[in-house]
């Protein structure tokens, strides 16, 4: 996924001229500038919940706009239409053109519905969460590597499987999950996304409409691509 050509560069750490044109990179974004990015990302749900690995896709769409020199905001929607996800967030943004960081906090709406016709069948989840993040990132020649550590505060959680309901989860860390990014120009001007987000917790979103009951922390590793707009 790395462009071949980018391996001098990455030695003698000339940056990138097109830093400021990327999202998931700390960098800071000039005043007014914005990013947008729409892709597709793909969660391999765990063995102990199906019989083998099986992949859960979903559509994204990312939003990053610069207010200050320093401050800037960001939004993303995630959506396979039976779990929806949207987080926006203020992240505070430093460094120089070569590495940059970057402390931000996010705010998680998550919504989910899926009905089988069964009794037990109709089922739905919302949540609402807190999510802290740190990010570093290093521009090179033609790409842009960035690292990401977030974590998911839940503040208010509602499960109703038929008639049945459940709000345990509130008011506790519910997982913490590392994103490793790259960024670089696909075709002309456009510019790619790819990279791998590893999340570990005891009830991911992604498994929400699942009988979960096993009692440990579970490993979802998701693969995501997108394209900026």
């Amino acid at each position: 996924q790395r462009n071949p050509g980018a391996a001098p560069s990455a030695i003698i750490g000339v940056p990138s001229p097109d830093s400021t044109r990327n999202f998931y990179s700390p960098h800071p974004l000039p005043v007014g500038k914005s990013v947008t990015n729409l892709g597709l990302s793909f969660s391999l749900l765990p063995e102990p919940l199906v019989e083998q690995e099986v992949p859960a896709p979903a559509i994204d769409f990312q939003y990053k706009r610069g207010l200050t020199q320093a401050l800037s905001i960001y939004a993303t929607v995630s959506t396979n239409y039976f779990t929806n996800v949207l987080m926006p967030g203020i992240q505070y943004n430093g460094g120089d053109d070569a590495l940059s960081y970057a402390v931000g906090n996010g705010m998680a709406f998550f919504a989910g519905y899926i009905d089988l016709g069964g009794e037990f069948d109709r089922n739905s989840a919302a949540a609402i969460a807190d999510v802290p993040i740190l990010r570093i990132g290093h521009d090179f020649q033609t790409v842009a590597v960035s690292l990401s550590l977030a974590c998911t505060y839940v503040l208010y959680a509602d499960t109703h499987i038929g008639s049945l309901e459940d709000k345990g989860i509130k008011n506790k860390i519910d997982d913490v999950w590392l994103t490793l990014a790259f960024e670089q120009p696909f075709y002309g001007q456009t510019r790619i996304s790819t990279g791998i987000s590893i999340t570990y917790s005891r009830t991911p979103y992604q498994i929400w409409m699942l009988y979960n009951v096993f009692d440990q922390y579970l490993v979802i590793p998701e693969f995501f691509f997108s394209f900026q707009l």
